[in-house]
């Protein structure tokens, strides 16, 4: 596996997790009232995070010529 094979599943990895992460929020937003163990900002936090992660990628397949 090189470094762009990589690159591509930290990118397909961070897709998954944002659509966990969404699907979280949901509930929690559909269950605010009731006692929640995840909060819709958590969710924002951890989207956010993914988000990073993301222009992490870019900006390193940027640097490797990757990406134009």
């Amino acid at each position: 596996m090189n470094v762009a094979d990589l690159l591509s599943e930290i990118w397909r990895q961070s897709d998954l997790l944002e659509m966990k992460i969404d699907d979280i929020k949901q509930k929690a937003s559909w269950n605010q009232g009731r006692t929640t163990r995840v909060s819709v900002e958590q969710c924002n936090q951890l989207l956010q995070f993914t988000s990073s992660i993301k222009n992490l990628v870019k900006q390193i397949e940027e640097i490797i010529g990757l990406r134009r």
